[in-house]
């Protein structure tokens, strides 16, 4: 199939906002009618190709001298420069936006990724356990029984943030700080973002990463046992054993804060809201323990909290029966993989049983593949066993029609969840 421009009507369709809200039957249409399709966006001037497929996915990522992750700012709001009216405000004072964990190719991605993993590895993520359990339990002991409340304020949205701080070594008094500059940031690289908005969001990053670079000076001084400091004071093995720059090491720090903080709050509300609509869930879930590994995979599959990162096609290549031009922008849609019914036996079901549970695309593929999931599989599963040893039921206090994911196109969030709540007897 030859290049012939952005479909302007499946571009219309894409983001309307019932679409950007549920955009289940706008995948399969994709995976069905045309793979990996080219829709018009702004930014790109030739528009972007979205790769929908689990296949073509998985290739994509495993093959980044065809679909690079170093994209340019033509394609992504975070690749190179910002551009003439975000650069400004770059400049005055702040640090230039570098590509390490999420946004560089081999052999670069190695060495920043090699760093992530032994910072949030099984075993310091275990270590982490009692930490993450105490903060748990004191967020569900403020939740009322009997009486409306926004779990998703409440828990969903607090709970990676002091997780996050206390892993990163900041103080507890900085959460809304934290949670605005991830939010900003986030809302800065959303290619439907408008530009007086990213601006805003801009100043916020730029604000946060003079706060972070004072930490990491600080922790070059005197390292402790978090991972900022593991940052800061990491060697660059294949560059005389340097530290990181600042640049580098805020790019990852950044990248953990926001990614770790956003995905994993989406996916705690999905939980939520799953078990409170599905009582025979619940029920399951408290007799039987050990299906909780189980819950937890098909909810990252089922919720796909985060939906899309962003790929520059390095040489002439086609994909899906799509020709694609070298330095044409691509987009991954990870959560159209996980629905994938090439792959899923009915996607749209939300199911504990798939033998498969693991192997969806929410978490990534090939050498991008998410650093953190030991730290996410453990918030979610930590928290969906305290839900289930403190209450008798959470139900939804609204008609779940009435429950809403926001028309954001490179996320799945729910715009609220209230919820009523009973406490077991002691």
């Amino acid at each position: 199939m030859s290049k012939t421009g952005p479909d302007e009507e499946l571009s219309a369709e894409l983001f309307k906002p019932e679409n950007l809200s549920c955009p289940h039957a706008m995948w399969a249409k994709i995976r069905q009618e045309c793979p990996v399709p080219q829709v018009a966006l702004p930014g790109p001037k030739e528009g972007v190709f979205l790769i929908s497929r689990k296949e073509d996915l998985e290739f994509a990522g495993k093959h980044p001298e065809i679909f690079s992750s170093e994209v340019g700012a033509e394609v992504w709001r975070w690749g190179g420069k910002l551009g003439p009216e975000l650069d400004p405000i770059i400049e005055d004072g702040g640090y230039e936006l570098v590509h390490t964990i999420v946004s560089s190719d081999p052999p670069r991605a190695f060495r920043f990724r090699k760093i992530a993993l032994e910072a949030l590895s099984p075993a310091r993520v275990r270590a982490r356990a009692s930490d993450v359990q105490a903060i748990i339990d004191t967020l569900l002991a403020k939740i009322p029984e009997n009486e409306e409340v926004d779990f998703r304020a409440r828990f969903a949205v607090p709970l990676p943030i002091h997780v996050l701080m206390a892993v990163f070594g900041i103080d507890k008094d900085r959460e809304e700080f934290v949670y605005r500059f991830s939010s900003a940031l986030l809302s800065l690289v959303d290619p439907i973002t408008p530009i007086e908005q990213a601006k805003k969001d801009l100043q916020e990053v730029v604000a946060a990463q003079k706060f972070l670079a004072s930490l990491i000076e600080q922790y070059r001084k005197e390292p402790a046992d978090n991972f900022l400091s593991f940052i800061a004071n990491a060697r660059d093995e294949d560059a005389d054993n340097e530290l990181l720059s600042m640049e580098e090491a805020l790019s990852m720090a950044f990248i953990t804060l926001a990614g770790g903080s956003e995905t994993i709050r989406n996916a705690i509300a999905t939980a939520a809201f799953e078990l409170a609509h599905r009582r025979p869930l619940w029920e399951e879930l408290r007799d039987d323990p050990d299906k909780i590994d189980a819950f937890v995979e098909e909810v990252v599959r089922f919720g796909s909290p985060a939906t899309i990162t962003a790929r520059q096609v390095a040489q002439d290549t086609e994909l899906g029966g799509t020709s694609l031009p070298k330095g044409a922008a691509a987009f991954m849609l990870w959560g159209s993989g996980s629905h994938d019914e090439a792959f899923f036996e009915k996607p749209e079901e939300f199911r504990l049983d798939r033998p498969e549970g693991r192997r969806h695309t929410s978490f990534g593929a090939g050498v991008h593949h998410c650093a953190g999931i030991h730290l996410a599989r453990a918030e979610l599963g930590l928290s969906v066993r305290s839900w289930l040893d403190t209450f008798e039921s959470m139900e939804l206090a609204v008609p779940e029609s009435e429950i809403r994911y926001d028309p954001v196109f490179a996320i799945r969030a729910l715009s609220a969840l209230p919820l009523i709540f009973k406490r077991r007897k002691p």
